[in-house]
């Protein structure tokens, strides 16, 4: 167990260009208690930034300004191993970040840190925490960290203040001061002695520094301070593999390319922004990729994650293991009753729940009566109530079902009331009867184009919940959408029904 000593000294290398970057005024976060292996930022003005600054004369940052930071935080993550995560939360975030009007003329970035801990009659640690803000001037350097682009003055500015968050110190300050012939930027961001052009990453002393204080396989990996192994010059590459708990955890996506490992439970995986901005693919048996088109997140690894969350959609990434548990003409007989029923598209949750409802010895007729009974209960979207008539019953199924919107003709509403009347099926059952009769008017000159919209349906309805493992973030909206969606097939054509979703399906290969 750390002590409080540990915590708060410097365990030096005894390599003059890492000790040089060790600073005891600087957090080390390997030693927050209770441990994590992230970091949270945060661009939102809390409370405590405004104190840290001295000043509510602050800005948050803007768009190419957060576009550095995220590009930095990257950068950082592939070395180091730590996962960077944004929050809104002021409260919690370890980073914090806005601009403002920096006291003194030469000030064009700013880091100031706090921590607090504490601990046992015998200084073990029992809690540790710590905060880093992190400013760029937008007064008198204004021009420099407006548009802070790789290789310009401001985003070294950044690069270099972000490098005091992550613990390096000034090459000039510390108890081990560089040679002043090595204490230039080409050696290290963190000097103040210009050579060779702005940099956008890392030089190598500060890589060397951040192996020593990292061990390149993040907070509470192997190597670094307070790990098993402890601090190396030298550290493996490693896997860079996050696990987290038998239990159902919620696992935020940091920056930069990750390995996640669920390992038990059901597992959700939380990715910043719409699902279009994404591309997700199967890797081997178990494995998938989730690619952040835009950069920020990289292309991360995951493995025991079984659902990914999004801010428009969620995909269930167990729904299509389920499916093939079924026979093929019953899976789609099961979507179907999705559309006749509530005339939508399933989700893939609520589908799987379904399918595993049927594998457990739940006939299908059984389900549909259940269908049936749900319909009723939601009714104002539905159409269907508690005190329908055979006639308007089969009526709205023929709508449904059918695309019909006269409802059903003469004959056909005499054949199924006759069976309903005569105890031959239940109204869940009956609509499964006439799922499947529509299919036989396939080419038929007059009837035709029925079955090749319910055909179309099934094939929308499939892709989503199964080939794509589509979600929606609340029943409300999986109701909505879904009939919507539904309501776009024609018996030509799904792609007006696609494009409701704005997603490629080929950008979900599960």
């Amino acid at each position: 167990m750390a002590t409080v000593k540990q915590a708060t000294s410097i365990d030096y290398s005894g390599d003059w260009r890492v000790d040089s970057l060790l600073s005891e005024t600087l957090i080390d976060w390997n030693y927050l208690t209770p441990a994590r292996d992230c970091l949270y930022f945060t661009f939102d003005l809390g409370s405590e930034i405004v104190k840290a600054a001295g000043s509510s004369q602050l800005s948050p940052f803007t768009g190419p300004q957060k576009n550095a930071a995220y590009r930095i935080l990257t950068h950082a993550a592939e070395l180091t191993g730590i996962r960077f995560i944004e929050i809104t939360d002021p409260a919690v975030a370890d980073l914090h970040f806005a601009t403002g009007n920096l006291l003194g003329a030469d000030l064009a970035g700013l880091c100031r840190t706090s921590y607090a801990y504490t601990y046992t009659a015998n200084d073990i640690l029992t809690g540790f925490s710590g905060d880093a803000f992190v400013f760029l001037d937008n007064q008198e350097f204004s021009r420099q960290t407006a548009n802070p682009t790789p290789g310009s003055p401001g985003y070294e500015y950044l690069l270099h203040e972000i490098g005091h968050a992550l613990g390096l110190g000034h090459p000039f300050e510390g108890a081990y001061p560089l040679p002043a012939r090595y204490d230039n930027t080409a050696n290290t961001v963190m000097s103040y002695t210009d050579q060779g052009g702005h940099y956008d990453q890392f030089r190598p002393f500060d890589r060397l520094a951040l192996d020593w204080i990292y061990g390149r396989d993040g907070l509470g990996g192997s190597y670094g301070f307070n790990s098993w192994n402890g601090p190396t010059l030298t550290p493996p590459e490693g896997s860079l593999e996050h696990r987290f708990t038998a239990a159902n955890d919620e696992i935020l996506d940091g920056l930069g390319p990750e390995w996640l490992n669920g390992l038990g439970g059901r597992d959700t995986l939380i990715c910043p922004g719409e699902l279009a901005r994404y591309r997700i693919s199967h890797q081997g048996d178990a494995y998938y990729f989730v690619e952040d088109l835009q950069g920020w997140a990289g292309k991360d690894l995951i493995d025991g994650i079984e659902k990914i969350s999004f801010s428009d959609y969620d995909i269930n990434l167990t729904v299509q293991s389920a499916a093939r548990n079924m026979a093929p003409a019953d899976l789609m007989l099961l979507e179907e009753l999705y559309l006749a029923f509530f005339n939508r598209t399933p989700d893939a949750s609520g589908l799987e729940y379904w399918i595993g409802r049927q594998q457990s010895g739940t006939s299908l007729d059984a389900i549909a009566d259940s269908f049936y009974a749900a319909g009723v209960e939601a009714g104002d979207l539905t159409g269907y109530h508690a005190g329908m008539t055979p006639a308007d019953f089969i009526n709205k199924i023929y709508q449904n079902v059918l695309g019909r919107s006269e409802g059903a003709d003469p004959q056909g509403l005499a054949y199924w009331s006759a069976a309903l009347a005569e105890g031959k099926a239940s109204r869940g059952a009956l609509v499964k009867d006439i799922l499947q009769s529509a299919h036989t008017f396939k080419a038929d000159p007059d009837w035709g184009w029925v079955a090749d919209l319910l055909d179309n349906k099934a094939q929308l309805a499939n892709l989503l919940a199964v080939e794509m493992g589509l979600d929606y973030p609340s029943p409300e909206e999986a109701i909505r959408q879904g009939m919507a969606i539904a309501a776009a097939v024609s018996p030509d054509s799904i792609a007006p029904a696609l494009a409701l979703i704005g997603i490629a399906p080929e950008t979900l290969a599960l």
